[in-house]
């Protein structure tokens, strides 16, 4: 049956969603929240040799705050294990001095509303191909049968 093929898709995507970073102020951002920071050259040479990236963009999720110390929790590694990937992590401390730019990730609801938008009228048109077109079947009478074979035995041996 070709509707259960779809069912699970379907079903699926309203958990989809679409994000993106949004400018935000490092008071605002709460501890838990995904965060990509841009930081000073110094602190982008430090993270070279902590963490091994070579980019003045950091992404991870903020931990926490204390005085003038901030507290992120970054993607540094990952092992595949079968079709399982497992992401290694490792929590560094910045000073507030050295963070340039904090943004946000946030849900984009306009996005989001669009894709599945498109994915519905896909789904639309699936559907209609699998039962619109052809649904009702062939209405035509099948052909008479034709004649009867008749079978003659060639050779038979009896088995006691």
């Amino acid at each position: 049956m070709r509707l259960r093929r779809w069912t699970i898709p379907g079903l699926l995507t309203p958990l989809l969603a679409c994000y993106s970073y949004v400018p935000a102020q490092l008071d605002s951002v709460a501890p838990g929240e995904r965060v990509r920071v841009r930081v000073s050259a110094e602190t982008a040479d430090w993270l070279r040799e902590a963490i091994g990236s070579d980019n003045r963009v950091v992404e991870g999720e903020l931990l926490g705050r204390e005085q003038s110390e901030v507290f992120l929790d970054v993607p540094v590694a990952t092992r595949q294990i079968g079709f399982h990937f497992e992401a290694f992590n490792q929590r560094i401390n910045l000073a507030e001095r050295d963070i340039l730019e904090v943004e946000r990730k946030a849900l984009d609801r306009t996005r989001t509303f669009g894709f599945s938008a498109v994915l519905a009228a896909v789904g639309a048109v699936a559907v209609y191909e699998a039962f619109g077109r052809k649904a009702g079947g062939d209405t035509q009478q099948p052909p008479p049968p034709g004649p009867a074979d008749i079978l003659v035995p060639f050779l038979s041996i009896r088995v006691p």
